[in-house]
């Protein structure tokens, strides 16, 4: 099922493909990332 659904969300929108696959990850980077960002930011402002 998971392989049939890949091929559709990729001809149906490629942009929600490459959401769809990588769920996990994509939201362990996006939140560790923006994260870091503000933290690095707050540090050097501080």
């Amino acid at each position: 099922m998971r392989q049939a659904q890949r091929p559709e969300a990729e001809a149906d929108d490629p942009l929600a493909a490459r959401s769809a696959p990588p769920p996990e990850p994509t939201l362990a980077d996006a939140a560790t990332c923006p994260k870091q960002e503000p933290c690095e930011s707050i540090r050097i402002t501080t």
